[in-house]
């Protein structure tokens, strides 16, 4: 989760850290600007509207609207 005091280039610096220790992907949820990014070796995805990792929790969903009601 991104705190007001977070940079991004630390939360990029983070990430990438974790990625290169073997996890599999990175979920970034900005509360302020009601938005979520998935973060993978291969890149980064927006989440439109439900958060699933399914290679890391299989059938496991979360509707950003109750992230963020």
């Amino acid at each position: 989760m991104v705190s007001p005091n977070d940079r991004y280039t630390e939360i990029e610096e983070k990430t990438r850290d974790w990625l290169r220790a073997g996890v599999q992907a990175v979920v970034i949820v900005d509360p302020l600007a009601k938005r979520a990014r998935i973060e993978r070796r291969g890149g980064g995805t927006p989440v439109a509207e439900i958060l699933e990792i399914e290679e890391v929790i299989p059938g496991w969903k979360l509707p950003l609207a109750e992230l963020f009601g």
